[in-house]
C-alpha cells in the first residue's frame, strides 16, 4: 500500500560555509510556481564555521515551509541523509547551497513523476554550468536526453546518459541513502543505485538546475589523486560489486567507470606525479583492474572521450589496435570494433608566415595513432623532420610535431599529406591557430612580399611573390570581407593601414608587476633610433603607476584600450615578460583571427625568471606564442633546444634585464628575505583581473600552517634576536591577498608588499620559486623551505610538479620544518653569510656572464628591423 505523504516535494539542501550564496539558493526555492503549502525546504547546517547557520535559522523563522537542522560537521552525505530522514514530501529533490533552480522546476518534475512514476524511480532535468555570469556548454548527455520521456538504460543508445550530478528527483521510499563512508562521488553512487532499480531515468526538459562553478572547482586538492586515488578505486569497486550480474557489469555502469577515468585523465587528476616507478606501476595495475569488466565495445562507443583517450583506455586493458590507412582515409580497429575512422588526417598550425624568403610553419599532426603507427609528414611528396612533444600527465599522449623553414624563392605551392606505416598516404585537412597569417577567418594574406594562401580542405598552402600593387589590392579585398562581418575590426584594420610603416615596439609585464618588460622599456626609451616605444600598463591601479614609475602618459597604453589595440597591430616587436595570449594580445585569442593577416610583430619572450620548471605544455615550440626567447644561462639554452625544440636563432643569449640591477658588490642590510611561491590549489581562477581568494581553503593548507608556525616559532625569534637580524616575508603577488590572515606578533618579522631588491639581503629563503636565481646570480646563500614538498612533487599544488634542477641538486640546503630552517640559518650565520662551497661552485658556473649590460645586449641583438 502506498504511503500517504502530507507534501508533494521535499527539497534537501546541505549547507556548510555558504554564507555568500545560501540566500540566493533559498530564494530560488521560495520563488517556485508550486504552492508553498505543497513543498518544504529542509536546510541542514553541517557544522558551518561562518554565518551560514545563523542565516539559515533566520530564513526558517520567517518562512513556514523552511525547516532548519544543525549538526556537527560530518560531510555532505550525512547532511543529505538527515534531510532524507526528515522529509515529508512524496518526492525528494536536492539543491546545493551555491546553486539555484528555475521557478517551474518543482511543478514540472512533480507532474512528470505523477505521470510516469511506475516506469522510473529517478527523474532528471537540465543543468546549466554557470561561471562568472556566463553559461558554459551543455553536458554531452543532453545529446541523448532531448524530449520529455522515460529513457531505458537497457537500450544501447542510452548507455552514455550517465547521470552524475545532483539535479535529480527521487521517490521518498527510504530504499537508498548516501554512503557516508565515501568521501567523493557519493552523489553518483546514490543516483546509480536508484537508477538501476528499474534501469530507467525520466527527463524533464523545461526545468533547469544552475550549477554555479566555484573559481576553486578546477584547483581543489580534494580531487587530486595524491589525496583521493584510493577513494576513487573504492568507488569503482563499489560500482563493480553492486551492479555486476552473473559476472557481467551493465554497460551503463561500465560507461560510468569510463566517465570518471576520462575526466580525471583529461584534467591530469588520474594518477599523481612524482611516484616511484613501482608505485606508478601499481596505480596503473589498479586502473587496469577497474577496466576489466568494461568491454572494448563500451570503450569504442563512449561518446565523451576522443579517440586518443579511447586508445589510452584500451592500452590499460592491454588490447592491441590495428591501423588501416590509404587514399580514402585511415581507421583504428580493436577486437573488430571501430575505435576511430576519418577520411582525412588533421594538421594543426600554431605558426604560419613568410619571413626572409622562407615559409615558416610550426604545428602538430592531429592523428590519433602516435603509439600505433609510424607517422610521416609529407610536403610535396617528401618526408620532413618531425619531433615528439610530450603531453602532461598520464593519459595525455605525445604528439608528432614539425617546425619547417622552406625556401619559397619566387613562390611555390606546398602540398601536405600524412603517411602511416610507410604505406598508406592519407589526405589532410589544415587547421590554423589565431596567430597564423592565414586561418579559418582569412584565407589569403600578404606577408614578406608574398601572397600566402591556404586551401585547407585540400591540404595546400601557396606563396606567390607579388608586387606592391598586388599586395595592396589583396589588403583591400580582405578589409572589405571583414567590413561585411565586423565593423569594429574593420575600423582597427583601417587605422593600422593609415599608420603602416611606423616602427613601434611594445613592452609588457603582468598585472601589478613591473619587471623585465618595464626595465627593458626604460633602457630602450632613451635611445634615438626612430622607434616609437610604449609600455603597456596592465594594472587596476595603472593611473597611480604612471606617477609611481615616473612614466609619461604619451609613452604608455592601458591594456586592452583602443590605443593598445592599434599599437599592437602596428608593432614591429613586442617584449613580454609573460607569454600567455591573454596577457600579450589585447584582442583576445580567437578575435585575433580577424587581424592575423596584418599583424607581423615579432614577439620576444623576456621571461619573468629563469625557466627551471618542467612546463612543456606551456613553452614547447608548437604551443608557445614567442618568436624568440631571452635566456640567461647555458642550462636554459640546452633545455629549450633539446626538450622544447627551439632553434639557435630563436634564443637570445643576453640574459634577462632584471639581472642588470643585481649588484654583487652592494652591501646587504641586516635583514633576511623569505619569498615563497604561490600554490595554485589554494587560490581560485580569475574574477576580472584578480584571482578569487578563499580564507577557509587557505587556512586549511599545509602552507598556511607552516608559515604560521614560522611566525610563532620561539626558536626563530631567539635566532633573530641573538644575531640582531630581521626577516622580511615577500608573498608572491598572487598570494598577497592572504597576508592579512597571518597573525604576526614578532617585531623582527615583517610582511613587505612593495618590490624588494635581492641585493639588499644577505640570504634567501624560498621553495620552488624562480626568485632563487637572483641569489644564484649574486652568489649569496639560499635555503629551500618546503613544508609541503611531497604535495608539490605529486602535482597537487601547482601547474608543474617537477623542476629541471631538482631542489636536492640545487643551490642550497632543504628544510621541511621550522626547526630545520633555523638550524640551516645558524650554519650560514656561523659561516659569515657565505654559501657552502658545494653550492657556491654551482652558483659560479650557472650564469655565463655577470656585470654586463644585459639590456644593451638584448637591444643590440634586435635593433635591426625584421626582414
Amino acid at each position: 500500500m502506498e504511503k500517504d505523504f502530507p507534501l508533494k516535494i521535499s527539497v534537501v539542501m546541505p549547507v556548510c560555509n555558504n554564507r555568500h550564496s545560501v540566500r540566493s539558493s533559498v530564494g530560488s526555492i521560495l520563488a517556485q510556481t508550486m504552492a508553498p503549502t505543497d513543498f518544504e525546504l529542509i536546510l541542514v547546517d553541517d557544522g558551518s564555521v561562518d554565518e551560514s547557520g545563523d542565516i539559515c535559522r533566520a530564513l526558517a523563522e520567517n518562512n513556514e515551509n523552511i525547516i532548519f537542522f544543525h549538526k556537527e560537521n560530518g560531510g555532505v552525505s550525512s547532511a543529505r541523509n538527515l534531510g532524507i530522514s526528515k522529509a515529508r514530501g512524496k518526492y525528494i529533490m536536492f539543491l546545493d547551497a551555491d546553486d539555484t533552480i528555475s521557478m517551474n522546476a518543482l511543478k514540472e518534475v512533480y507532474d512528470f513523476f505523477e505521470e510516469y512514476g511506475a516506469q522510473t524511480d529517478v527523474v532528471t532535468y537540465r543543468i546549466n554550468y554557470a561561471e562568472r555570469g556566463s553559461v558554459g556548454a551543455p553536458h554531452k548527455r543532453f545529446e541523448i536526453l532531448k524530449k520529455r520521456a522515460v529513457y531505458s538504460l537497457d537500450e544501447p543508445e542510452n548507455y552514455n546518459i550517465l547521470q552524475t550530478t545532483i539535479n535529480v528527483c527521487v521517490k521518498n521510499d527510504g530504499s537508498v541513502l548516501f554512503d557516508e563512508g565515501l568521501d567523493l562521488a557519493e552523489d553518483q553512487l546514490f543516483i546509480t543505485e536508484k537508477v538501476m532499480k528499474k534501469r530507467a531515468i525520466g527527463f524533464v526538459p523545461n526545468a533547469v538546475y544552475t550549477y554555479n562553478r566555484s573559481p576553486f572547482s578546477s584547483s581543489s586538492l580534494k580531487s587530486h589523486p595524491h589525496i583521493c586515488f584510493d577513494e576513487v578505486m573504492r568507488f569503482f569497486s563499489r560500482l563493480t560489486d553492486s551492479f555486476a550480474k552473473s559476472g557481467k557489469l551493465h554497460p551503463y555502469v561500465q560507461s560510468l567507470i569510463l566517465y570518471n577515468m576520462w575526466w580525471r585523465a583529461a584534467s591530469d587528476k588520474l594518477v599523481a606525479h612524482g611516484l616511484s616507478d613501482e608505485d606508478n606501476e601499481k596505480c596503473l595495475e589498479y586502473l587496469s583492474g577497474c577496466l576489466k569488466p568494461v568491454s572494448v565495445k563500451t570503450i569504442c562507443n563512449f561518446i565523451y572521450a576522443d579517440a586518443r583517450a579511447k586508445l589510452f583506455f584500451l592500452s590499460l586493458k592491454d588490447k592491441k589496435c590495428r591501423v588501416f590507412a590509404g587514399a580514402s582515409g585511415y581507421s583504428v580497429v580493436c577486437a573488430n570494433e571501430p575505435v576511430f575512422c576519418s577520411d582525412k588526417a588533421d594538421i594543426s598550425f600554431s605558426r604560419l608566415t613568410v619571413r626572409g624568403g622562407k615559409l615558416i610553419a610550426t604545428g602538430r599532426l592531429d592523428t590519433v595513432v602516435p603509439e600505433y603507427a609510424v607517422q610521416e609528414l609529407l610536403v610535396n611528396g617528401e618526408s620532413v623532420p618531425l619531433f615528439v612533444s610530450r603531453g602532461r600527465g598520464i593519459g595525455q599522449l605525445p604528439s608528432m610535431c614539425f617546425d619547417l623553414r622552406i625556401p619559397v624563392d619566387g613562390g611555390g605551392t606546398f602540398d601536405f599529406a600524412v603517411r602511416l606505416n610507410g604505406r598508406g598516404k592519407v589526405g589532410v585537412e589544415l587547421f590554423f591557430g589565431p596567430f597564423c597569417r592565414v586561418n579559418g577567418e582569412i584565407r589569403t594574406a600578404a606577408c614578406g612580399g608574398y601572397i600566402l594562401h591556404s586551401d585547407a580542405s585540400k591540404g595546400v598552402i601557396s606563396a606567390v611573390k607579388s608586387d606592391k600593387k598586388e599586395l595592396s589590392a589583396l589588403r583591400g579585398k580582405e578589409d572589405s570581407h571583414i567590413l561585411r562581418n565586423d565593423l569594429r575590426a574593420w575600423a582597427y584594420r583601417a587605422a593600422q593601414k593609415r599608420f603602416f610603416g611606423k616602427r613601434v615596439w611594445l613592452y609588457s609585464d603582468a598585472a601589478g608587476v613591473y619587471g623585465n618588460g618595464y626595465l627593458q622599456f626604460l633602457h630602450d626609451l632613451a635611445i634615438t633610433d626612430g622607434v616609437k616605444r610604449y609600455y603597456i600598463l596592465n594594472d587596476g591601479n595603472a593611473k597611480k603607476a604612471l606617477k609611481k614609475k615616473c612614466l609619461r602618459r604619451r609613452d604608455t597604453a592601458f591594456f586592452g584600450s583602443r590605443k593598445h589595440k592599434l599599437l599592437f597591430l602596428m608593432s614591429e616587436k613586442i617584449f613580454a615578460s609573460y607569454i600567455s595570449p591573454d596577457i600579450v594580445c589585447p584582442f583576445g585569442r580567437e578575435p585575433m583571427r580577424r587581424y592575423s593577416d596584418i599583424f607581423d610583430g615579432e614577439i620576444i619572450y623576456l621571461q619573468h625568471g629563469v625557466m627551471h620548471a618542467d612546463l612543456p605544455h606551456l613553452y614547447a615550440k608548437e604551443k608557445c606564442l614567442a618568436d624568440k626567447i631571452v635566456v640567461s644561462s647555458r642550462f636554459e639554452k640546452e633545455k629549450l633546444k633539446n626538450s622544447y625544440h627551439y632553434r639557435d636563432d630563436e634564443l637570445i643569449e643576453s640574459g634577462m634585464p632584471e639581472l642588470e640591477v643585481l649588484d654583487e658588490k652592494h652591501e646587504p642590510f641586516g635583514r633576511l628575505l623569505y619569498m615563497p611561491s604561490w600554490r595554485a590549489s589554494y587560490i581560485g581562477g580569475f574574477i576580472k583581473s584578480s584571482r578569487a581568494a578563499d580564507e577557509l581553503v587557505f587556512r586549511s593548507s599545509d602552507f598556511y600552517k607552516a608559515v604560521s608556525n614560522l611566525l610563532r616559532s620561539e626558536g626563530l625569534a631567539a635566532f633573530l634576536a641573538k644575531n640582531n637580524l630581521c626577516l622580511d616575508i615577500k608573498s608572491h603577488p598572487i598570494f598577497r591577498c592572504y597576508d592579512r590572515f597571518f597573525e604576526n606578533k614578532n617585531d623582527r618579522i615583517s610582511f613587505v608588499s612593495s618590490g624588494v631588491c635581492a641585493a639588499d639581503y644577505p640570504l634567501l629563503i624560498t621553495d620552488f620559486s624562480s626568485c632563487v636565481f637572483d641569489f644564484v646570480y649574486l652568489r649569496r646563500p639560499v635555503i629551500y623551505f618546503v613544508p609541503d614538498y611531497e604535495l608539490f612533487l605529486s602535482g597537487a599544488l601547482h601547474n608543474y610538479s617537477s623542476l629541471d634542477i631538482p631542489l636536492e641538486e640545487g643551490f642550497g640546503a632543504m628544510a621541511h620544518t621550522v626547526g630545520e630552517l633555523v638550524g640551516e640559518l645558524e650554519k650560514i650565520v656561523d659561516n659569515g653569510f657565505q654559501a657552502d662551497p658545494k653550492y657556491k661552485n654551482r652558483m659560479d658556473s650557472f650564469f655565463d656572464c655577470r656585470g654586463v649590460s644585459h639590456r644593451k645586449l638584448l637591444y643590440d641583438s634586435l635593433k635591426q628591423p625584421s626582414v
